[in-house]
């Protein structure tokens, strides 16, 4: 229950320091150029550890809810599914948007601005849905919906 709580929070604490970055991104200069690479390490250590807890927890609900789940909602396993899925897609965007956090021409260079904030954007929206079908089938598990 611990490792699916951290990995629940781990998920909000992605969306933050996302949008965090984000917005700092937006009206970047030397003085918040420091503040955007530490946002980024800390979404890309959050998305790392929340896959990984997610690699954890799998096995288990695979031989444990998965059958009890698909029985009394089957909507709620086929969500599960496919939120582990699209989480996947997190981790290769977080490093990349770490890689270009790091880039020397970030400051001047408008396009490698540009594309960060489109990879950011998408990220906090595949993070959002992943996040949002974690507590519906959250909520399915011990509410019995």
């Amino acid at each position: 229950m611990a490792y699916q709580l951290i990995h629940g929070i781990l998920g909000v604490l992605i969306l933050v320091s996302g949008a965090m970055a984000l917005s700092l991104l937006s009206n970047l200069d030397k003085k918040s150029i420091n503040y955007y690479k530490i946002l980024i390490i800390i979404f890309v250590i959050s998305v790392l550890l929340t896959n990984i807890l997610g690699w954890v927890i799998y096995p288990a609900y695979r031989t444990q809810a998965k059958e009890t789940i698909l029985k009394e909602n089957p909507l709620a396993g086929e969500l599960f599914e496919t939120k582990e899925h699209i989480a996947w897609f997190t981790f290769p965007l977080a490093l990349v948007i770490l890689l270009t956090a790091f880039t020397k021409d970030l400051l001047i260079d408008k396009h490698i601005r540009t594309t960060s904030k489109t990879l950011i954007l998408l990220s906090l929206i595949l993070g959002f849905i992943v996040v949002a079908l974690g507590y519906y089938i959250s909520s399915v598990k011990s509410l019995g919906i």
